[in-house]
């Protein structure tokens, strides 16, 4: 039966998402750390507790699981998610892929600057 093509709309949504948070990551210069680390390389607890969980996998997971947010950066104007899964081990990897609407937790959890309040972008029509 026809119907509205949904995948175009997520994506679209995707790519405003992934506008807006590459704006946040710029406010606070081109990286924002959730999860520090302390001197023996453990995470802080509290932090953890308070970090964005996202359903995300890295490239060598066949399928999504929910994965703690350590930090979003900009490498050359690309953009960067690193996490470790929830139920899993604490080593940071590079999340290559997020599932529909997960981008939104993140820039939730991070700050406003003094300079940088709202990074909507009006959609493209």
């Amino acid at each position: 039966m026809k119907h509205t093509d949904f995948y175009a709309l997520h994506k679209k949504l995707d790519e405003q998402a992934r506008n807006e948070l590459m704006a946040a990551i710029k406010a606070h210069g081109d990286e924002y750390i959730f999860i520090h680390e302390d001197e023996d390389g453990d995470y802080n607890n509290e932090e953890k507790n308070n970090a964005p969980v996202i359903a995300a996998s890295t490239r060598y997971m066949d399928g999504y699981e929910d994965f703690y947010v350590v930090r979003v950066a900009l490498e050359d104007n690309w953009l960067q998610i690193y996490g470790f899964p929830k139920d899993g081990w604490d080593s940071e990897d590079e999340l290559t892929s997020v599932a529909h609407g997960h981008l939104e937790y993140i820039i939730d959890l991070i700050p406003e600057t003094e300079d940088v309040q709202d990074v909507t972008i009006a959609p493209k029509s």
